[in-house]
């Protein structure tokens, strides 16, 4: 099985590989070109190392859609621990813990959808 990424990476979930093909625009004017020591496609093992080829590829269009949704989220939960405690667990175990942290998300949520109503209401009123 094969997946396509921003038409440059390719990744073989059999071999656990990221396989790049060598850009075109880029090659055309490459001395080296008809030498043999450029290859069409390269084929890199990501068990070699995680950090540096990771999935999908760093900088790709998919990736920096990734990153921005990790950002916010990220971003979310500073929010919540700094103003709502949330490093600060007051249980032991587990399953008081989890119900302690989806209360304080709760929380958050019912107070911005408050928010949002109360601002559409006076932009509403101010617009008639």
């Amino acid at each position: 099985m094969k997946k396509v990424i921003d038409k440059i990476a390719l990744i073989s979930e059999r071999y656990n590989a990221l396989k790049f093909v060598r850009p075109e625009p880029r090659c055309r004017d490459c001395p080296l070109q008809h030498e043999g020591l450029c290859q069409k496609v390269i084929k890199i093992k990501q068990s070699r190392d995680y950090l540096r080829y990771n999935y999908p590829a760093r900088g790709s269009q998919s990736w920096k859609q990734l990153y921005a949704k990790r950002s916010a989220v990220e971003r979310m939960n500073t929010y919540l621990k700094e103003n709502y405690q949330l490093n600060r667990t007051r249980f032991h175990q587990s399953h008081h813990v989890v119900v302690e942290h989806l209360m304080i998300q709760l929380a958050y949520n019912a107070k911005k959808f408050t928010n949002q109503r109360l601002n559409y209401r006076k932009s509403k009123e101010i617009a008639v």
